[in-house]
């Protein structure tokens, strides 16, 4: 697990408070990260050790501070102080990992290199990357963020919010709803692969009377209609489509 660095340093009684935690030690201790006990390797870490597993590792850590599951026992001689979570431990996890998240680079304003239409409807707060394509009568609601290399079909839209990382595509007329998060080089809206022949196809025949005696060249595309439609507050993994 990578180290993550967080905007402001936190300290335990903060967190505590955030995520109903019992304190364990010096609830003034700061921290500016989280990790794994073995990829914690400065004193302002606290390292996350709520299974077995983990907690183990603890010895071996340079953290100053843990957070463990209640009913385990946390050094507090070689912890300037720590954290005790009861419940569903990865609740506190997801907690935690977006308190110290780093921000997401972006630059307000549309990028130089970004070829936008005239005819695209941008509304306030949007970012757009370089090498961003949005096509005519698409709409990029309030606050978007459309990081590098993503390209926006015409007449498609984005919500308030929503985040589309580098390669995205969305195919014309599709909509993203708000808030939602299309992780890099997602593929929303392209054709499905439909074929068919004039007539009985090879397979078809062969499944009916287990010889193979058709050869079929005459082959005819059936194209996809309509669009798709992303709801709010979805989202979609790499490379999908």
């Amino acid at each position: 697990m990578p180290l993550l660095s967080p905007p402001d340093p936190k300290s335990l009684n903060d967190l505590a408070e955030m995520l109903g935690a019992d304190v364990l030690g010096d609830g003034s201790f700061t921290v500016t990260a989280v990790a794994h006990p073995v990829f914690a390797v400065h004193r302002e870490t606290l390292a996350l050790a709520m299974d077995d597993g983990a907690h183990a590792l603890l010895q071996r850590t340079h953290a100053g501070a843990a957070i463990v599951a209640r009913g385990m026992v946390l050094d507090t001689d070689r912890f300037a102080g720590g954290l005790a979570i009861g419940g569903r431990h990865k609740v506190a996890l997801a907690r935690l990992t977006r308190l110290f998240s780093p921000p997401l680079h972006h630059v307000p304003g549309i990028h130089p290199g970004a070829v936008v239409d005239s005819a695209a409807d941008i509304r306030d707060g949007v970012s757009v990357g370089p090498l961003c394509v949005v096509g005519p009568g698409a709409h990029i609601g309030p606050g978007a963020v459309l990081l590098s290399q993503v390209t926006v079909a015409a007449g498609a839209e984005v919500g308030a919010g929503s985040i589309l990382h580098p390669g995205v595509r969305i195919g014309e007329n599709c909509v993203i709803g708000q808030g939602c998060i299309l992780q890099p080089n997602a593929c929303i809206g392209a054709d499905g692969f439909g074929f068919v022949t004039a007539e009985e196809g090879s397979v078809e025949r062969a499944q009916r009377t287990g010889e193979v005696t058709a050869f079929n060249f005459d082959i005819q595309r059936i194209d996809s209609l309509g669009n798709v439609i992303v709801g709010d507050n979805v989202e979609i993994g790499a490379g999908s489509c």
